[in-house]
């Protein structure tokens, strides 16, 4: 192997590296520790959840400390001037 080889080798192994730590990083940001409730059931206006315990199988699942948890967040925006200055649900400006 010559010297610009392995210098030219060098960049592309330290990127592949930064990738691999970037990757690995944001894997274990995602893996948080989650407080699980006694039930996810219950009636509609007391479980924690609106689809609720899906037939037990979403209490079984956090007892073994697995938990599908979603949240969902839309805010309206409007912009100012131009043809639509309405207001866009879906960010669509």
């Amino acid at each position: 192997m010559t010297s610009g080889r392995r210098l030219r080798s060098l960049p592309t192994r330290l990127l592949a590296l930064l990738v691999s730590v970037v990757l690995l990083a944001h894997g274990l940001a995602l893996a948080q520790p989650v407080d699980v409730p006694p039930t996810w059931g219950g009636d509609f206006w007391d479980r924690p959840r609106l689809t609720g315990s899906w037939w037990g199988l979403r209490d079984d699942l956090g007892k073994k400390g697995v938990v599908i948890d979603t949240d969902l967040l839309l805010a309206p925006q409007g912009v100012s001037g131009g043809k639509n200055t309405a207001a866009e649900l879906w960010g669509n400006a």
